[in-house]
């Protein structure tokens, strides 16, 4: 059913004996043909698999554990696909590459994510032969973190500020996160220049309670 010239709604019924794997959907409007490319995946409704770790930055390679129920994982047959610009096994970026079964249900899956791919979250796809599942939006690539901004960025000597802190592809953790403003100032009560602890609000959001000395050199 149209919702309007380029939004649809299609109501499907899966044959519980369909085959598994990736789909080419194709709508047609009239002289009108549109194709997306492996735009659908039919899987076992019981398979799931779950990733450890689930995320790495570009540029990075790194062996990950997959970990499944009900599935049939074989040595030289089970490949995985992690989504676009990302090698497995060796293999070509955004294609299936081959991994290394530790048991019917576990698996060692070697990436390598390119410097240039694009951030943001992939779908999982692992086969064995006729068997496959995936797992949506299970695997993410992220760019190296940093800080995108402090407010305020500035303040005077002796003043004890609260200050703001974003990140850009941070994992900022309460208890754990800490940071360091330089000589003369001090971060949550600790020692000045030193770490000190701050206040979470996010994984890349914090809050930073300042006491700067009234003798700090001023500066950057």
């Amino acid at each position: 059913m149209a919702t309007d010239v380029t939004h649809l709604t299609a109501q499907l019924t899966i044959a519980a004996n369909a085959a598994m794997g990736l789909r080419n959907l194709t709508v047609t409007s009239s002289a009108e043909v549109v194709t997306l490319l492996n735009g659908f995946t039919v899987t076992g409704g019981s398979l799931t698999i779950s990733l450890s770790p689930n995320a790495t930055i570009r540029g990075q390679s790194l062996g990950i554990t997959v970990t499944a129920q009900n599935t049939h994982f074989q040595q030289g047959i089970t490949r995985a696909n992690f989504g676009p610009g990302v090698s497995v096994g060796g293999g070509i970026g955004g294609g299936f590459g081959l991994v290394q079964v530790t048991s019917p249900t576990t698996a060692l899956a070697q990436v390598s994510v390119p410097a240039n791919a694009a951030t943001g979250l992939r779908t999982v796809v692992v086969q064995t032969d006729a068997e496959q599942t995936s797992s949506f939006n299970a695997f993410a690539v992220t760019g190296a973190a940093f800080l995108s901004s402090i407010t305020p960025n500035s303040a005077r000597m002796g003043q004890s500020p609260v200050v703001t802190i974003n990140g850009v592809f941070t994992s900022f953790a309460q208890g754990v996160t800490q940071a360091n403003f330089g000589a003369g100032i001090s971060v949550g009560g600790a020692a000045e220049g030193t770490f000190g602890p701050v206040t979470v609000t996010g994984p890349t959001t914090a809050t930073a309670q300042l006491a700067i000395n009234a003798a700090a050199a001023p500066g950057l």
